[in-house]
C-alpha cells in the first residue's frame, strides 16, 4: 500500500485542489476500508488505529496547538468510531 503525503497546513492547497480536509476524508475512507476489528487475540488497538489521521492529528497539534486543530481531531476520531472504537465526544 503506498503511503499518502498529507500537507496538515489548512491554507495551503495540494497540487490537485483538495484541501486539508479533502485529504483527511480520503485517508478516512481508505483507512476503514483496508482495516478491520476482529475478535481474534490479535485486536486492533486505538493506538495502532488509523495511523494517518492521527499522524496528521498529532502533528498540527504540535505546530499550532489543539484549539486550531478541531477539524483534525475531528477526522481521527470518526475514523476510530468508524473501527467500533467508543470515543469521548467533548471536542
Amino acid at each position: 500500500m503506498a503511503e499518502n503525503k498529507l500537507n496538515t497546513n489548512d491554507n495551503n492547497n495540494n497540487s490537485s485542489g483538495n484541501t486539508v480536509s479533502d485529504q483527511l476524508n480520503s485517508t478516512i475512507n481508505q483507512t476503514t476500508s483496508n482495516v478491520s476489528v476482529t475478535t481474534d487475540k490479535k485486536k486492533l488497538r486505538p493506538c495502532c488505529a488509523c495511523p494517518m489521521t492521527k499522524k496528521i492529528r498529532d502533528e498540527c497539534i504540535f505546530e499550532k496547538g489543539e484549539d486550531l486543530c478541531i477539524d483534525a481531531i475531528r477526522k481521527h476520531n470518526i475514523c476510530l468510531k468508524d473501527l467500533g472504537f467508543i470515543v469521548d465526544e467533548s471536542i
